[in-house]
């Protein structure tokens, strides 16, 4: 009678503790926040949209909490794929050994799913959003959210708490566009010259943004936010392209109508005339993207490379980089076409180069030196 007593309890105990493991006690190995860190970059060359992977990152990152959570902010660089939605693996990347990492609600269900569809390095972050904030970092948010913020009913009313927007570009095209209420703050001269009359309240909402994807000014100003200890920071990752896509309207110059005089700067060129000069008429190249993005593509064979951050920010410090005949043409390309005029125009007014020309569209460089358009 002991024995069937014994054997019963053991039973008892044995499918309580089934029942009671968590629903997180999966096969999905996990990954850290100091981990996710080390594999999340600032931007994408290859992205145009919030619902796209970024093809050129060696991971994707699945955000399973609501449409709305997402909109207002999640990890840089993640889709959305809610928990109370369908499974629709559509947006992921055609490489199954590519890092897919979830995190929101329940993550784990799509986790699941998307190595029974054959992917072999599938993680679940378990941290979320709440750990990712604690431990310093910020948010990207979306167009319709930043939206959301610059209505009327929103201002208006007393109960809504202040928020900040920063446009980290160059004064001037700040000038001709900009996302209303957002206030002109250059990412060179962020720290010394605006950081210490930031808000003193570390809860406030600060969105930055640039030019879209493939720029990484408004994460520069977004790391020195949080690393000041502000707990609200968001990067509006898509920048003005994204708003303008999304048929969002401008303030400034160009908004209004207003023509500006031009001035005897450097001359926009479309990619046609950017290979006359390179290919036939021997112009020097300057390539003025960041580091991490000529890190992750390539560099055009005997170009030279300066971010257009530095070279504006001290033009006489890379005087040497350039020929010593100022009448050789000199061509300044980025990656779209928005932050190649600034450098190009600091190489007239501080070197005193007098054939200056910026590619006033899309370039991709590959490895080998080529280009295209």
């Amino acid at each position: 009678m002991f024995k069937k007593k014994f054997l019963l309890s053991v039973s008892i105990l044995v499918l309580v503790f089934a029942v009671s493991i968590p629903a997180t006690a999966t096969n999905i190995d996990t990954i850290t926040t100091e981990e996710l860190l080390e594999l999340v970059p600032a931007t994408s060359d290859d992205r145009d949209s919030y619902s796209e992977v970024p093809h050129d990152w060696d991971l994707a990152l699945v955000d399973t909490r609501s449409e709305a959570e997402f909109k207002a902010g999640h990890i840089n660089g993640a889709i959305n794929l809610p928990a109370d939605g369908d499974f629709l693996p559509c947006p992921f990347p055609g490489d199954l050994d590519t890092k897919m990492v979830f995190y929101g609600d329940n993550p784990e269900e799509w986790a699941e799913m998307t190595k029974e569809d054959g992917y072999n390095n599938v993680y679940v972050y378990e941290a979320g959003i709440e750990d990712w904030q604690a431990e310093g970092d910020y948010l990207t948010t979306t167009p319709q959210y930043v939206d959301s913020l610059i209505n009327e009913d929103y201002i208006s009313d007393k109960n809504n708490p202040p928020y900040m927007i920063i446009d980290t570009r160059g004064f001037a095209m700040y000038l001709e566009s900009h996302i209303p209420t957002a206030q002109s703050m250059e990412h060179t001269i962020f720290e010394d010259k605006f950081l210490d009359y930031m808000p003193p309240e570390k809860d406030m909402e600060i969105i930055t943004y640039c030019g879209g994807f493939f720029w990484g000014h408004s994460h520069a100003v977004a790391r020195v936010l949080a690393s000041e200890g502000y707990t609200n920071v968001k990067v509006l990752a898509g920048g003005t392209p994204v708003w303008e896509d999304n048929d969002l309207f401008f303030f400034g110059t160009e908004a209004a109508g207003i023509e500006v005089a031009e001035d005897d700067g450097a001359q926009a060129i479309d990619d046609e005339r950017f290979v006359e000069l390179v290919e036939e008429e021997g112009a020097t190249v300057l390539d003025v993207r960041d580091d991490d993005e000529v890190d992750r593509s390539g560099l055009i064979s005997g170009a030279v490379h300066i971010p257009g951050s530095a070279l504006t920010a001290s033009p006489s410090a890379f005087a040497s980089a350039f020929p010593d005949d100022t009448s050789t043409p000199i061509v300044v390309h980025c990656a779209a076409g928005v932050r190649s005029r600034d450098p190009a125009n600091a190489l007239i007014d501080d070197l005193g180069y007098e054939n200056v020309y910026y590619l006033d569209s899309r370039i991709s460089v590959n490895e080998d030196g080529s280009y295209s358009f």
